[in-house]
């Protein structure tokens, strides 16, 4: 969970407890909040269990920037750079899957830590992870630092619209696991949010396991695992 991996910056976390709060009957507006609060409350509501229940305030700042329509994002190359994005962009750029709404595919791949938001001087940065740390406390490397270049990268052979996002998901874990020489267990995905028991999560390694050592796209740098030690077609 993103909760216990305990990004940069991320001191403020949000956990709904009121199942009353969070029905469907349930009018943040009625109330008597102000109509900015009130927005917050529905947005909390509707996200947090993208989250698991706990989200970060990040989560939030997310949501906000969805609306607007261009998320301003940390080059790839450089993590002093930063470049506005258009959502259509964001869909080739990040793979995110065509088959589920937009905002669901950001904030689960947000609570994946595929990547973080941070503000900078009052502006939201979705920073996006080279590496992500393997305890609580450990280092989170971005794109752009120079230890990028060092952590073990892979590309998937599919599209989320191909497969679905939870077997497209179940892929990706398979070959981080094969880039960096261990061993994906349905176990440990298991863990995951949104998969829940270890039968579902050894369903969709099972799925896609024909996949798992398929090249990649022909554009991929030499060391990605879908073309080390092959030729590309």
């Amino acid at each position: 969970m993103l909760h216990e991996l305990e990004p940069p910056g991320y001191s403020e976390w949000i956990k709904p407890a009121d199942k009353e709060r969070k029905s469907a009957a349930f009018d943040p507006r009625l109330t008597g909040l102000s109509d900015d609060a009130a927005d917050l409350m529905e947005r909390m509501f509707r996200i947090a269990p993208l989250y698991d229940g706990t989200m970060p305030m990040q989560a939030l700042w997310l949501d906000i920037l969805i609306d607007s329509g261009k998320i301003p994002m940390q080059s790839p190359d450089s993590i002093d750079r930063f470049s506005l994005v258009s959502l259509d962009e964001c869909v080739s750029l990040m793979q995110l899957a065509d088959d589920q709404s937009l905002r669901e595919s950001f904030h689960r791949l947000h609570a994946a830590g595929a990547f973080l938001v941070e503000a900078i001087e009052d502006v939201y940065i979705v920073k996006m992870v080279a590496g992500r740390p393997e305890r609580p406390g450990d280092r989170w490397i971005f794109f752009g630092e120079a230890e990028a270049d060092l952590v073990p990268q892979v590309c998937i052979p599919a599209h989320p619209s191909d497969l679905g996002t939870e077997r497209f998901a179940a892929l990706g874990y398979m070959r981080a696991h094969m880039a960096r020489g261990t061993e994906a267990t349905a176990k440990e995905y298991a863990t995951f949010d949104g998969i829940e028991s270890v039968e579902h999560a050894r369903e969709l390694l099972d799925s896609v396991a024909h996949l798992a050592t398929r090249i990649g796209c022909s554009a991929c740098p030499s060391g990605h695992l879908c073309t080390k030690g092959k030729s590309s077609t």
